[in-house]
């Protein structure tokens, strides 16, 4: 890739970043915290599935919950998963505070929970989480109190722009914390607008820049990597040989150079789950 391609795509990745909560996918920039980027890039993609199947009206309680006409893609936000990771340190059962400005999800795997539990604490917290097919969301979306869909409602609330996660591995324990940009949902509060949810970019036009993405709408522009034309050439003796999108020989009595255009291509970045 030439220079100037490169500038290109590191001004869109400052872009990605820039206008929205944080980034939405690696690199994530969190410098001197525990959490991988593995695991991060994994947790966002739960996180965000949860709220794509939500806002396309394909997400079971005991009942189906109705589309969303607000949800957008949550992002990564460093600060918020150092919080959480301060949460997580020593698997405590006292947590300290965090403030009112930020809402917190927390689990502790104790002796009694699995082997799969203690190992791989964000995949099994965000599983429980969104385990709420034996409870009833409330028709109209606001949260009625029932504690047992708290974790889920902070985690679908349209209005929560950024989320940072941690986990912590003790003897016989593992401890899960995620500190989101908004305050715990509260009784009475409304979790999100039920309605017809994004399928082009101009109707994500609560801010900008904005597109669509499986139902959400993204606080960022579109960013796209793109390859421009490269040229190899080799030289040698009898015959002049060139191949491009149309290849054709011509004989010749001094020099043979192969050159090969690769046409410019552009593929949308998507994010994709890691399987442990």
């Amino acid at each position: 890739m030439s220079q100037a391609a490169s500038v290109l795509v590191l001004f869109g990745v400052l872009l990605h970043h820039v206008f929205s909560g944080g980034p939405f996918e690696p690199p994530f920039g969190c410098q001197g915290l525990k959490l991988s980027e593995q695991n991060r890039t994994e947790t966002l993609n739960l996180i965000n599935r949860m709220r794509s199947k939500v806002a396309l009206g394909q997400f079971r309680a005991q009942n189906i919950l109705s589309s969303a006409s607000n949800m957008d893609k949550m992002a990564w936000n460093c600060e918020l998963e150092k919080l959480a990771e301060e949460v997580v340190a020593k698997c405590r059962k006292n947590l300290p505070p965090i403030g009112r400005k930020y809402g917190r999800n927390y689990l502790l795997f104790g002796p009694s929970s699995t082997v799969y539990q203690r190992q791989f604490p964000l995949q099994s917290a965000m599983k429980q989480w969104s385990a709420i097919s034996n409870l009833a969301w409330p028709a109209s979306n606001i949260f009625n109190g029932n504690l047992a869909l708290r974790p889920f409602a902070n985690i679908i609330r349209a209005k929560t722009v950024s989320v940072g996660c941690s986990a912590d591995k003790c003897r016989g324990r593992s401890a899960v914390a995620c500190v989101f940009s908004s305050p715990n949902v509260r009784r009475r509060s409304k979790v999100y607008i039920s309605g017809t949810p994004c399928q082009d970019d101009h109707q994500c036009n609560r801010f900008s820049p904005a597109f669509c993405e499986n139902g959400l709408c993204v606080n960022s522009v579109r960013l796209t990597t793109t390859a421009l034309p490269t040229t190899t050439s080799t030289t040698a003796s009898t015959t002049t040989t060139t191949t491009s999108a149309t290849t054709s020989t011509t004989a010749s009595t001094s020099t043979t150079t192969a050159s090969t255009t690769t046409p410019t291509t552009t593929k949308d970045n998507d994010y994709k789950k890691t399987e442990h």
